[in-house]
């Protein structure tokens, strides 16, 4: 789904909260992060804290992400300033910034070091076709347009807008159900998580004969709850949208979907509600969605579809049977009936490599956690001689030193230890 407040956004708060757990990546993800924190600003209209932001950005970048800031610059402060003409105050301001372009490895390597310089690309930059496109508004007509049935591309002009006045008229002539769901939206153009997911909950709640647009906000009320690390309150809206998802009144159009992205979403969704399920412990809840979801790939499983759109059903045939081993009945410790449902999971036809893969090297997970440990070193074994170096191969050597040790195979086991080290 797009979020009201631009991908920016999101995008923004996943780095920094990647960051405060790796700290050692800053150095080579601070460019980024300073991009998405001007984009963001600029999303929310909010001109002069994307300039900072976009000035910060060039002082510390060459090419790629020092061109890019010097065209946020010059945008941002064009915004701010409300008149054309200004190349001249434009490039003094610049040079003054950067210490005539001493402060920005972008500059000197422009030898954008002069006004007379500066100014040509500054000019350049303000023609229209390199400025951002101006916010166009409300949609011409009232009600909701037909080729943006959920009003995503809508929200995210009324969150850039910063004449907001000027959406009343079209606002108001939205049905009553559908302003209810805009009204939820665009708290998202603030960026405040906590009142965002208080929204669409309580819209959510409020909708409940409207399938589509409850659809809708389910989808970015999960998206929220992730982001918060809420994991009970996403697992009862993961419920909640598949629920609706069962209900035959439901139709892709009205969510902007084509039918066979429609059955993709769908059995996409009962998977991740299955993971969801399990991980507040309804294992049974797990295994039910697991089984809409197999069911949703069977009926709709045509030999006629392209080869894409084959393989992409195919794979979450493949997830499907993964969760059924790893996150029910591995859980349960039921290894049995993991190792059967991985084996389905191999079966299948034109399977990808990175999944054969995978699920080989779980067949011998399995077979060892129920104490057949020779049959899980041959099923590791078979993945070392196989001629194709394993992404897992590290794995494979750990395990199987391990287990030849426990087998008093003392000369193998150091066979294996000094090829991992290696």
């Amino acid at each position: 789904t797009v979020t009201v407040s631009s991908s920016a956004s999101r995008s923004k708060h996943s780095l920094e909260k990647l960051l405060v757990q790796r700290p050692k990546l800053r150095g080579v993800a601070e460019p980024l992060l300073l991009y998405l924190q001007a984009e963001h600003q600029e999303s929310l209209g909010k001109w002069d804290l994307a300039q900072e932001a976009w000035l910060e950005l060039l002082k510390t970048s060459s090419e790629p992400f020092g061109s890019i800031a010097f065209q946020g610059w010059v945008r941002s402060y064009q915004a701010m300033l409300k008149e054309t003409g200004t190349a001249s105050v434009l490039a003094r301001l610049l040079l003054a910034e950067t210490d005539r372009g001493q402060n920005s490895p972008y500059l000197l390597q422009q030898g954008m070091v002069s006004e007379e310089a500066l100014r040509a690309r500054i000019e350049l930059a303000l023609q229209p076709t390199n400025l951002a496109s101006e916010n166009p508004g409300p949609p011409q007509q009232p009600g909701v347009p037909a080729d943006d049935p959920l009003m995503k591309q809508v929200l995210q002009n009324y969150c850039w807008d910063a004449e907001k006045l000027r959406w009343s008229a079209w606002i108001r002539s939205l049905p009553k159900p559908t302003r209810q769901y805009w009204a939820a939206r665009v708290v998202e153009c603030d960026g405040d998580l906590d009142r965002s997911i208080a929204a669409l909950e309580r819209a959510a709640d409020e909708l409940k004969s409207h399938a589509d647009l409850k659809i809708a906000l389910l989808e970015e009320l999960i998206y929220h709850l992730r982001q918060k690390g809420d994991r009970e309150r996403a697992a009862e809206a993961y419920q909640q949208l598949a629920l609706l998802y069962l209900k035959p009144q439901v139709q892709p159009a009205a969510l902007g979907l084509s039918a066979d992205d429609w059955v993709y979403q769908k059995a996409n969704h009962f998977l991740w509600t299955a993971r969801y399920r399990a991980m507040v412990g309804d294992y049974l809840g797990a295994r039910k969605f697991v089984q809409h979801s197999l069911n949703t790939i069977d009926d709709s499983f045509q030999k006629e579809m392209s080869e894409a759109d084959q393989e992409r059903f195919i794979e979450l045939k493949a997830e499907a049977f993964h969760i059924l081993a790893y996150r029910v009945s591995y859980e349960l410790s039921d290894f049995e009936s993991a190792l059967v449902q991985t084996k389905l999971g191999q079966r299948l036809e034109r399977l990808a490599p990175e999944w054969v893969e995978r699920f080989a090297w779980y067949e011998g997970w399995y077979e060892m956690l129920a104490g057949r440990k020779e049959n899980a070193a041959s099923v590791w074994q078979s993945m070392l001689d196989s001629g194709e170096k394993s992404k897992l191969q590290s794995q494979l050597l750990f395990w199987l030193a391990r287990v030849s040790a426990e087998q008093g195979r003392q000369d193998a086991s150091e066979s294996y230890i000094e090829r991992l080290c290696e």
